[in-house]
């Protein structure tokens, strides 16, 4: 997928004549097209900024998919949404790694219904009322790995619900200044482990660090109450447990 391609061309070949112009056209062939047979396919993303109009659905594949921009600087591909979803996981088998998601007000760069999603490596850029994961079910799975780094204001980085479970061993970095309501929030019998992730702030960060209510869980590494950024503490409520220290 390039910035100058076509979505009439082959999307086969790494040149203006030869890629597509859009990431839904690219995931659509995937989905509709490609047999893969357990095999995996990469879309990969020329250097540039992508504007997605409309969510893009990543619906089932039989084997897995990879989305991907510039390994040696995720800065180089950016993706961002008009007044819609970036991402919407309908099924399992996708991977989005190495881009910089750019979100407009009050929406989300992933939302997850169904299946289980990688994510790593990823710049987020978030206005008002924007959330970096959304989960909301039990049958929705995420693994959140390599680097993260988080800028602008935010809702919430993670919110997940209804007996989702979010997996997260990352190298995150928070810059800013950041404002946010909550930064992480489990509830609802949800699931969040943060096994291992290194987390460094470099400016003021303004907003509750965790929310964790109706039996949800939230594990962190360490057991401190103010592991998490925030100004504000943490809340546990209706069965919610916070813990850490393993």
């Amino acid at each position: 997928v390039r910035t100058d391609g076509s979505d009439s061309n082959s999307g086969l070949v790494n040149n203006a004549g030869g890629a597509f112009l859009t990431i839904g056209k690219a995931v659509n062939v995937v989905n509709t097209t490609l047999d893969l047979r357990g095999y995996t396919a990469t879309i990969q993303l020329g250097d540039g900024t992508y504007t997605v109009s409309s969510a893009i659905f990543l619906n089932p594949c039989d084997g897995a998919a990879v989305i991907q921009g510039n390994t040696g600087d995720r800065t180089a591909v950016v993706i961002k949404n008009a007044s819609n979803d970036l991402f919407i996981v309908n099924g399992d088998g996708w991977q989005i790694q190495y881009v910089t998601l750019d979100m407009e007000s009050g929406k989300n760069a992933v939302t997850l219904f169904v299946g289980k999603t990688i994510v790593g490596n990823i710049n987020f850029i978030g206005y008002t009322g924007a959330k970096c994961f959304y989960m909301y079910g039990a049958t929705t799975d995420i693994y959140i790995t390599g680097s993260i780094t988080i800028s602008g204001n935010f809702s919430k980085f993670i919110e997940v619900g209804n007996c989702a479970s979010c997996y997260m061993d990352a190298a995150m970095t928070v810059s800013g200044p950041c404002t946010f309501t909550t930064f992480i929030e489990s509830r609802n019998c949800a699931t969040i482990i943060a096994v291992a992730s290194s987390l460094t702030t470099s400016s003021t960060m303004t907003g509750t660090r965790y929310s964790v209510a109706t039996n949800g869980v939230l594990t962190a590494p360490s057991a401190s109450t103010t592991y998490f950024p925030g100004n504000s503490a943490g809340t546990t409520e209706t069965g919610g447990q916070y813990g850490g220290g393993y």
